[in-house]
């Protein structure tokens, strides 16, 4: 595995696994906070609603709580009274406006923080903290709502609920948008099933974001797997081709030393030979002479064979050249022809040569010319007893075409 795919292995799966908690999460709170405006809205309406029926009949008892606060002497006598007034007043309606929704409590409180009505009888006549939402939407005169987890709550119908979602919003009560609050209407919507509902949607969404984003990098690891590959077989491909070039470098080093090392002595045996055969000759001496010409030949064609073998490196490299010039035909068939003739011979064969074409000069490299052609007549006679090898030659257009055919295998 390459670099590029392990360093998206450590960031992409850790980086979809934050994604969709963060976005579940953001999911979540957007949700409930909807819930918490919608809930708010709702509990408004029932509110102004219970303001409207009730708000008118029980604002001046509320008004003589006011004026009897906690730990004044007549506060037990006068309070007692009033908030049993209250509860009497206001059960039977209250009830009736809440039956079939969601509310699960209502408390009405003074702006005093005191609680002057309650679906839970044994919240009346309890005094809120200062701190206390209600007492903060009193004071700020503004509505204030929150979803909260209860374990326990008493509910208005008497009986207890555990384990709820609910909203509770506190409204400040006044007679007029520009009067002072002179009470807050405390409500408490049982959203659980809601609650649940958003559960089972986030769940939904995470999974079908997680698909999404599975998919998506699914894709994106194939392409930067690809990448990879890429990237590694150029660098492999660079790796090869450098050494190719270091090894044809110290190849064409070798060659080179090779060809002088190997070069220098056979010119010298070569030169050394051609002058015991004058030396031989003078003295009259044949053998000494046939001896000479047969260190001459055997060192020529060693000579030959090194510098074909450096021919082949050069081509091999892409550095052989070429030089062209004018060429006797005649004689460059005739000289080719007297190379493979001894060979041609002791194979009882003979080398065809009609020659039927009116050129008496082609530009050629005449030594690679020549080496091709006795290569080809060299292989013929190779593999031909008792039989012809045909040397053909014709014109196409400003190219001359020899052809090399045998009897043979």
């Amino acid at each position: 595995m390459f670099r590029l795919t392990k360093i998206y292995l450590l960031i992409g799966i850790p980086g979809i696994v934050i994604s969709v908690i963060g976005v579940s999460w953001m999911y979540r709170l957007v949700a409930f906070e909807d819930l918490r405006k919608l809930t708010q809205e709702n509990t408004i309406t029932l509110t102004k609603t219970l303001a409207n029926v009730i708000w008118p009949q029980i604002t001046n008892i509320v008004a003589v709580t006011d004026n009897h606060p906690e730990g004044s002497h007549d506060h037990n006598a006068h309070t007692r009274h009033t908030l049993s007034l209250l509860s009497t007043m206001l059960d039977e309606p209250v009830m009736d406006l809440i039956k079939g929704t969601n509310v699960l409590k209502i408390k009405i409180f003074n702006s005093s923080g005191l609680t002057v009505y309650s679906t839970d009888p044994s919240q009346i006549g309890k005094l809120m903290p200062p701190d206390y939402l209600g007492n903060v939407a009193n004071k700020e005169n503004r509505i204030i709502s929150q979803a909260i987890f209860k374990p326990r709550m008493l509910t208005w119908r008497g009986d207890t609920v555990v384990d709820r979602y609910v909203v509770s919003s506190y409204l400040p009560l006044r007679y007029f948008d520009d009067y002072e609050a002179e009470g807050v209407f405390e409500i408490y919507n049982d959203v659980t099933e809601i609650y649940e509902q958003i559960n089972t949607s986030q769940q939904k969404f995470a999974t079908v974001l997680s698909i999404a984003l599975g998919s998506i990098y699914l894709l994106l690891f194939l392409f930067v797997r690809y990448g990879d590959k890429v990237i590694k077989k150029n660098i492999d491909l660079a790796v090869a081709r450098d050494s190719e070039r270091q090894a044809n470098k110290e190849k064409s080093h070798f060659l080179a030393n090779m060809s002088h090392e190997l070069r220098t002595p056979l010119n010298a045996i070569i030169g050394y030979s051609e002058l015991l055969e004058e030396s031989a000759q003078d003295k009259g001496d044949s053998g000494c002479v046939e001896d000479s010409l047969k260190i001459q030949s055997a060192a020529r064609h060693l000579l030959q064979l090194i510098n074909e073998i450096l021919d082949l490196s050069k081509v091999e490299a892409g550095e052989l050249k070429v030089f062209l010039e004018p060429v006797k035909l005649g004689s460059f068939i005739k000289d080719v022809k007297s190379l493979v003739d001894p060979m041609v011979i002791k194979k009882n064969s003979f080398v065809a040569v009609p020659v039927d074409v009116e050129l008496e000069y082609i530009n050629t490299d005449i030594i690679k010319q020549k080496q091709i052609l006795f290569n080809l007549l060299r292989n013929a006679a190779k593999f031909t007893d008792n039989g012809t090898r045909d040397l053909t030659m014709n014109t196409e257009g400003s190219s001359l075409v020899i052809v090399v055919s045998d009897s043979g295998i």
